[in-house]
């Protein structure tokens, strides 16, 4: 497993994050039992403790959900939630499609995700750097916007 080291400005985006899909769950007339449970996976795994957890959860209802006005906070989100799928070395189906139904909420189109790990995976043989890879986001997110 990759080691994982956020600054805590990722790591609040990461948390709100969690909060507004939470959220986008809640507000749907039936939940996936298994989307609940990628919820709390993706916190455990961002090593919240049980209470900042419970805290996540606690403080969403289903009309929180929000698609951020500002786009760069979007495309932030989005990569934010491929990123993490990414960390642990497993990349469940599960989690790409908890990760496309939040990205088409937000109006991206659904292979936005994929292209976004795609991006993430290949980045170290096509030589990218952070700033390579923001670019290359941020050109798909461009092109798979649902306007």
């Amino acid at each position: 497993m990759k080691k994982l080291t956020l600054t805590p400005e990722e790591s609040t985006s990461i948390k709100k994050s969690l909060q507004n899909i939470y959220a986008l769950l809640l507000s749907r007339e039936s939940i996936k039992p298994q989307y609940l449970t990628c919820v709390i996976k993706w916190g455990l795994q961002l090593k919240l403790s049980n209470e900042e957890v419970s805290k996540v959860i606690d403080n969403v209802n289903k009309d929180s959900f929000t698609i951020p006005e500002d786009q760069v906070e979007v495309i932030q989100s989005i990569y934010d939630l491929v990123h993490l799928i990414y960390l642990d070395d497993v990349v469940e189906d599960l989690e790409l499609e908890v990760a496309t139904e939040y990205t088409q909420a937000l109006g991206y189109k659904p292979h936005l995700v994929g292209d976004i790990l795609k991006t993430i995976l290949t980045a170290p043989d096509d030589g990218l750097k952070d700033d390579d890879i923001r670019e290359e986001i941020k050109n798909l997110a461009q092109m798979n916007y649902n306007s």
